[in-house]
């Protein structure tokens, strides 16, 4: 396992013990291919080491419990038929908030919910993106208000982000779409 890692892991047991604990269910896995990020495919947690190795232990703890975010809030499962970039985007949207608001430091790029939608599930920031890019042409699911079309902070990362195509394993927010507060 890598050194960041197992001192981000080591680091939650104290400051972030739910996340502590939620991590001892997956197999950790270096994987060269998932760049620039961290994955999961539910099972085990991907990460790329010379990614990792750019971050701060703090930041690395972030990824870690935004994989875990996913995981719980069974992204993977409830994806459907949605394009799986945009879906990724939307459950990026719904984790990031409330690991924001919970004390976690995430990497610079990532993509956060607009103000007043922190407490949103990922199919109503999915609907919400789409809309946006119906009513706006050129603008891109998960565009951040000011931000020019298509040049989204994070769009790296959605990509090939923490909830990369590459293991499938977006899990969500598990929150209903009527959480109008999350």
């Amino acid at each position: 396992m890598n050194n960041k890692v197992a001192k981000a892991k080591k680091r939650m047991v104290t400051d972030h013990p739910y996340f502590a604990v939620r991590l001892h269910r997956f197999a950790f896995r270096a994987d060269e291919t998932v760049t620039q990020t961290m994955a999961t495919d539910g099972k085990s947690l991907f990460f790329n080491s010379p990614w990792v190795e750019t971050l701060t232990v703090a930041e690395t703890a972030g990824v870690l419990a935004h994989e875990c975010m996913h995981v719980n809030n069974g992204h993977h499962l409830r994806r459907g038929t949605r394009d799986q970039k945009e879906w990724n985007i939307a459950c990026d949207q719904a984790i990031n908030g409330i690991l924001r608001k919970a004390g976690f430091v995430l990497p610079a790029g990532g993509v956060f919910p607009e103000p007043g939608r922190e407490n949103w599930s990922a199919e109503r920031h999915f609907a919400a993106n789409q809309k946006a890019a119906e009513d706006e042409p050129g603008k891109q699911p998960g565009d951040q208000p000011g931000d020019q079309p298509g040049n989204q902070p994070g769009n790296e990362q959605a990509e090939s982000g923490a909830e990369s195509e590459q293991p499938e394993g977006d899990p969500s927010d598990g929150q209903s779409s009527n959480d109008d507060g999350e």
